[in-house]
C-alpha cells in the first residue's frame, strides 16, 4: 500500500473512481508540510531584504515579486522559488543579475556559485544554503506574474484540474523534462494543456 493511501481503495468498484481517489490522496500527501512552507517563507524574506527591503538593499526603489508554483498552489516538495525584480531600467537585466549573483555569494546564501542562464528571460539560478531549495531570480520579466495570475484564475475556475496538473508536473520532473531552459514544459504550459 503506498504511503499516501489510507486504504486499498476496495470500496470503489469502478477503476476510474479508484484512480481518482488515489490521485487526490497522493496530492494531499505531496502538499508541502508547514515546516517546508516556513523554510520557503524564510528564504523569500531573506532575499527580499537583500534585494529591496533591507537596510543595505541592492534595489530599494524596485519591487520584488514571488510568482510561479508558490503563488498558484502547484507547489511540490522541493519546487524552486521564483522571484522577479521589477521596476529597473530596461536593458540593465544582465548587469542587475551579475550584481545579484555577486551579492548572494558575499552574503553566503548559495551553496555554490550562482549560475547565469541566458535564456529569453535571463535568470540567476542557485541553491539556498540553509533550506537547500533552488531559487530563480529574474529582472523585469512581467510574463511570469501574468502567467501566474492566469493559472490561478484557471485553477479557481476548474479546481478539479489541480490533481492532474500535479501528476503531469511530477511525471515530467521525474524525467527531468520540467525545465523550460532545457526544452521542458513549465507549470504554466502543463496547466494550459490539462485545462484545455
Amino acid at each position: 500500500v503506498p504511503p499516501w493511501a489510507p486504504s486499498t481503495y476496495g470500496q470503489y468498484t469502478q477503476d476510474h473512481m479508484r484512480l481518482h481517489a488515489e490521485i487526490v490522496d497522493w496530492m494531499r500527501y505531496m502538499d508541502p508540510r508547514p515546516a517546508e512552507r516556513s523554510l520557503r517563507n524564510v528564504l523569500v524574506n531573506r532575499l527580499v531584504d537583500l534585494l529591496q527591503r533591507g537596510k543595505n538593499a541592492l534595489f530599494p526603489d524596485a519591487s520584488v515579486h514571488i510568482f510561479g508554483s508558490m503563488r498558484t498552489g502547484l507547489l511540490l516538495p522541493g519546487s524552486d522559488v521564483d522571484i522577479c525584480i521589477n521596476g529597473l531600467p530596461p536593458g540593465t537585466e544582465k548587469q542587475v543579475l551579475e550584481s545579484v549573483s555577486a551579492n548572494l555569494e558575499i552574503q553566503g546564501i548559495p551553496t555554490d556559485k550562482p549560475r547565469f542562464i541566458g535564456a529569453r528571460v535571463p535568470i540567476v539560478k542557485f541553491t539556498d544554503r540553509l533550506s537547500q531549495l533552488e531559487c530563480d531570480i529574474s529582472v523585469n520579466a512581467l510574463g511570469g506574474r501574468h502567467n501566474t495570475r492566469m493559472v490561478k484564475e484557471l485553477l479557481d475556475a476548474y479546481p478539479q484540474s489541480r490533481p492532474l496538473v500535479l501528476v503531469v508536473k511530477t511525471f515530467l520532473r521525474q524525467r527531468r523534462m520540467n525545465e523550460v531552459f532545457y526544452g521542458g514544459l513549465s507549470s504554466y504550459s502543463i496547466s494550459l494543456m490539462v485545462i484545455n
